[in-house]
């Protein structure tokens, strides 16, 4: 048996997977799981599609909040699985 193989990805197909609904579904499930996790004072944001894949964003409901997260890091510490 060869100890090298070869994986040729169909790009095109790659692309049309990260960018289907059932992906978008997936992410923002994700994310809304992970605002509910962080409080009430963190929201998901809606995907949106980016050139490669969908992205979604996790941000402060009230802005002012900013110099808290830098102290304390909710955000990243929410996003840390147990």
């Amino acid at each position: 048996m060869s100890d090298k193989f070869k994986i040729k990805l169909n790009t095109a197909g790659v692309g049309e997977l990260l960018k289907s609904v059932d992906m978008q579904d997936a992410l923002s499930t994700l994310a809304q799981g992970y605002a509910a996790r962080l409080g009430a004072k963190y929201k998901a944001e809606p995907v949106y599609i980016g050139k490669t894949r969908p992205n979604v964003q996790i941000g402060q409901v009230i802005f002012s909040m900013d110099d808290g997260e830098k102290k304390h890091n909710h955000l990243l510490k929410g996003l840390q699985h147990d």
